[in-house]
């Protein structure tokens, strides 16, 4: 009997040390697909970044610094795209060549609510107007 005891023993323990091998390759498998599905993954963003890398999410829309310093008030962008005032740049390319002949001034303001983009004074038409005097004066 203890022949038997130590045979069914035995194939219980080889059993189980079979179970134990196939569950870690199991898991070593998993993870190595996974590890592989992740380096896909990184490198199609990486690849994608670079495609779009010379793309704009939008286009740049600027006016020429006369036409900005002539307004009286602040406008929406409509009003200066319907009277022709803006120079739209939708690629890379388009920018590069512009700049070469031109300097870009970038303004950003808030407005103050949804049909007043400055206050009773004007304080940010006219602080933007004197910096692009400043940017005019310094650089020809």
């Amino acid at each position: 009997t203890s022949l038997v005891v130590g045979i069914i023993a035995g194939g219980g323990f080889a059993i189980a040390v079979c179970l134990l091998s196939f569950t870690l390759w199991q898991v070593v498998k998993t993870n190595r697909k996974l590890r592989k599905q992740k380096r896909a993954a990184d490198r199609a963003r990486v690849l994608q970044a670079v495609e779009e890398v010379d793309s704009l999410g939008s286009p740049m829309v600027l006016t020429a610094a006369r036409e900005f310093l002539e307004l009286e008030d602040l406008v929406c962008y409509e009003e200066m795209r319907d009277a022709g005032k803006l120079v739209i740049l939708d690629t890379l390319k388009h920018i590069q060549t512009f700049r070469k002949g031109n300097c870009i001034v970038f303004f950003s303001h808030q407005w103050l609510g949804w049909s007043k983009p400055d206050d009773e004074l004007k304080s940010q038409l006219r602080a933007m107007q004197k910096a692009t005097r400043r940017v005019r004066e310094t650089s020809g």
